[in-house]
């Protein structure tokens, strides 16, 4: 849960943190060094690659039904209109999923979200915090948390999907009908 957590927050972090990037001061040397360190022990990336591999698989289908939805919701459409904008939309689901699993499975793009975490982390924690992180991924509790947690993980999602599901939902639903008009 924690390593969960840790790679939300670095995410999350990194997406609050886009905007002010040019801004933002260069980390303390030391302190990249000491963060790369604590990401390698925590296995950060292959935390955050199975998690964004778990979110864009979970997008085309999302897309999917939404579109589904506000084409058959839509009383202005005739139904071979709808059938004909359900069909279209059923094939590109699949084209959307693969260019999205395409960006997130892409080593260089990956380099580039783990350098640009790893910055944001040496920037917030000193470098005997980051060595005092790394030295708990390495004790048995944290190699517990590092075996346990992709076992957690579907868990964790699907208890994710759940309360975000209705929310992204929503904001998929105004996408489509701005989409429509």
């Amino acid at each position: 849960m924690k390593r969960f957590a840790l790679a939300l927050s670095t995410a999350g972090a990194l997406l609050l943190a886009l905007p002010a990037w040019s801004q933002t001061a260069a980390p303390d040397p030391a302190a990249l060094e000491a963060a790369r360190k604590m990401f390698e022990v925590a296995r950060m990336r292959n935390t955050m690659l199975a998690i964004s591999q778990q979110l864009s698989a979970q997008l085309p289908l999302l897309t999917q039904q939404v579109t589904a939805r506000m084409i058959e919701q839509n009383k202005e459409l005739s139904p071979e209109k709808k059938k004909e904008l359900l069909e279209r939309a059923a094939k590109s689901a699949p084209v959307q999923g693969r260019s999205m699993q395409g960006l997130f499975e892409d080593p260089a793009v990956f380099d580039e979200m783990l350098a640009a975490s790893v910055a944001v982390y040496a920037r917030h924690f000193s470098v005997d915090e980051l060595n005092q992180i790394g030295a708990f991924y390495a004790s048995p509790a944290g190699a517990k948390l590092l075996s346990e947690g992709p076992k957690m993980m579907p868990e964790m999602m699907g208890a994710i999907q759940t309360l975000m599901l209705p929310r992204l939902t929503k904001m998929a639903e105004a996408a489509a009908r701005e989409a429509m008009k």
